[in-house]
């Protein structure tokens, strides 16, 4: 009877040891189960929040860079035709036939600054002042180191500051801004030329030191100041300007 009652007493102890292991085990699994899922939701929710730092700081940059018009797919030799035949156009002053020509090839990716300049110029000779202005800026966005494009819009924009300057528009906050875009873009013409005679001449020793337009450094500094009204008439590279600065 004592071996059958300890017997039995083993049993039990072994039955309860079981259910305790079963309820650990159970527990065991629905914490790693419960951690898991919360791994997985923090997890979704760091990738789409960097997702969405990653988007905020692409739309920063994208309104830091220009936006170009569209782009036009066309074979390079189609390019070439066009231009040479938009040239020739040109130079016979049939700047209408020029234009028709630019217009086909100016928004594929084989357009030069060359191109852009030439087009803007031919509009401006046929009148179309807004027009070529929109080239200029449009050839700026791509090229932007362009002497020539920016040189040109400068002009452009000088004429038409000059026109509110003898119309008695020159106060108005509109023609301030043309005159002061005018002489940004002049400006920076002025330093793309002596940037690229400062690479011509930096290292011919021919040329004096003195006479240099800079020394130990590849950079070129501009110093201007606000132009008066007296000084618009003359241009914005106008004799007195030159002389006092």
């Amino acid at each position: 009877e004592r071996r059958k009652e300890r017997k039995r007493d083993r049993e039990r102890k072994r039955g309860l040891s079981s259910d305790s292991i079963r309820h650990k085990m159970w527990a065991r699994n629905a914490l790693a189960w419960m951690i898991t899922i919360a791994l997985v939701v923090l997890s979704g929710r760091v990738a789409a929040a960097q997702q969405a730092n990653a988007t905020n700081e692409m739309d920063d940059g994208a309104e830091l860079l220009p936006v170009t018009r569209p782009r036009v797919e066309m074979a390079p030799g189609i390019v070439r035709r066009l231009r040479t035949s938009a040239v020739n156009a040109a130079m016979a002053g049939d700047c209408q036939q020029a234009i028709l020509a630019f217009r086909q090839f100016v928004d594929t990716d084989h357009v030069t600054a060359e191109d852009f300049n030439n087009f803007a110029v031919c509009l401006q000779q046929e009148g179309k002042r807004e027009e070529s202005m929109e080239e200029y800026e449009e050839g700026i966005k791509r090229f932007y180191h362009s002497e020539k494009l920016h040189q040109n819009l400068g002009l452009l924009l000088e004429e038409l500051a000059n026109e509110d300057f003898l119309q008695g528009r020159a106060h108005d906050a509109q023609a301030q801004d043309i005159a002061n875009r005018a002489t940004t873009h002049m400006t920076f013409a002025m330093r793309l030329q002596l940037a690229r005679l400062w690479e011509k001449h930096a290292g011919d020793k021919t040329v004096p030191k003195q006479d240099r337009i800079g020394l130990g450094r590849k950079s070129v500094a501009i110093f201007c100041r606000p132009r008066n009204l007296e000084g618009l008439t003359e241009g914005v590279w106008g004799p007195s300007l030159v002389l006092q600065d």
